[in-house]
């Protein structure tokens, strides 16, 4: 229990760093990319003293480390590590979410819809995330041309989860898709 709050302790400006989101930074100054830098090395070193912990909290650090390489524009290195936590935890909302942001910023729509997939499967049925989740799934899929699944996905969360609250989306995204859908069959 010791080390684990000594870990807490030494990630937590990590923590305080990459709480904002998955937003990726691209005009960093020379100091915040040393503090990444310094938070990444300190993380890593907190990884590998922390071999003797659970999937879960390694999971966490190796999210964290993602996180920071992303926020660097270092996007193959957040995938390394996003891939890492995957294997250890296959559902993790972060990398799993993170990946598909980094995907599609790379223009890689086959690999965002890949992860956008699993991301609904995962958590379709989450309050926390459902409306994030739904929504991501279906701009994917459907910039990546595949409209059918993109439909599939929307027709069971509309039958599903139908209320005043749901439908302004639920609309949105049907329009969303008959856009998209129309914009590719004119090219």
């Amino acid at each position: 229990m010791k080390k684990l709050l000594t870990i807490v302790l030494i990630a937590f400006p990590l923590l305080l760093l990459t709480a904002c989101g998955n937003n990726v930074e691209k005009n960093l100054t020379s100091e915040e990319i040393a503090q990444y830098k310094e938070s990444i090395k300190k993380s890593e070193t907190d990884l590998k003293e922390a071999l003797n912990l659970g999937d879960g909290q390694k999971a966490q650090l190796l999210a964290e480390i993602g996180i920071s390489y992303e926020r660097m524009g270092s996007y193959d290195k957040a995938l390394s590590y996003y891939k890492d936590v995957l294997a250890l935890s296959p559902g993790d909302y972060v990398a799993l979410n993170n990946s598909v942001a980094i995907y599609e910023e790379l223009e890689d729509l086959k690999s965002a819809s890949d992860y956008a997939r699993q991301l609904y499967n995962y958590y379709k049925d989450s309050p926390k995330h459902q409306i994030e989740v739904i929504g991501d799934s279906i701009r994917v899929l459907a910039k990546s041309g595949d409209f059918v699944n993109a439909q599939l996905i929307l027709n069971e969360f509309a039958k599903n989860y139908q209320s005043d609250e749901t439908s302004p989306f639920i609309t949105d995204q049907f329009e969303y898709i008959a856009r998209m859908k129309k914009a590719a069959e004119q090219q």
